[in-house]
């Protein structure tokens, strides 16, 4: 169904990992396929939270005969996420993924410190919102294992002229 967080649960449970995803999605057609398709993958689906007044998030991708795409996204229910609709002293695994959370760095601190306290590791993919947080992101990095980030991204948080440079800051 797409999306960085679904996409990468479902990659996981390919993989023959026991996954789990926790995410917000509208009560709509979208999300129940959504539901449909990381049930029909054996992700588990308990802790994905249904808000029956914001409609599941999606994109449309435009490709033009060169190849050149445009993406134009609706974030949904998904950008409302927030520490309130998960609970958090209940979640149990050996690894969090965590993609974008529309830059809710309260909610990421607090995954991350749950994480920390019970010795969970920490894959963190952060988006466009949390990366313009660089001071609050960077504050964060200690908790996390694996941080999954281009060469821009590297460069927006860490600065530096060129790759080398960057990963020497960082």
């Amino acid at each position: 169904t797409g999306g960085g967080a679904t996409n990468s649960a479902v990659t996981f449970a390919r993989q023959g990992l026991q996954v789990g995803f926790v995410g917000k999605i509208g009560h709509d057609p979208a999300g129940t396929e959504v539901m449909r398709v990381l049930r029909r993958e054996g992700v588990d689906t308990d802790r994905i939270v249904h808000d029956p007044k914001l409609s599941t998030g999606y994109s449309t991708i435009l490709l033009n005969t060169s190849g050149e795409r445009t993406i134009l996204t609706h974030r949904g229910a998904s950008h409302e996420l927030g520490a309130k609709d998960i609970a958090i002293r209940t979640l149990e695994a050996d690894w969090f993924y965590i993609t974008s959370l529309a830059g809710n760095m309260d909610l990421l601190s607090k995954l991350l410190k749950h994480a920390n306290n019970h010795g969970i590791q920490v894959a963190l993919d952060p988006g466009n919102a949390e990366l313009g947080q660089t001071k609050k992101l960077r504050a964060l990095l200690p908790l996390i294992s694996v941080l999954k980030a281009n060469a821009e991204e590297l460069q927006v948080l860490f600065g530096g002229h060129n790759l080398r440079e960057t990963v020497e800051r960082a």
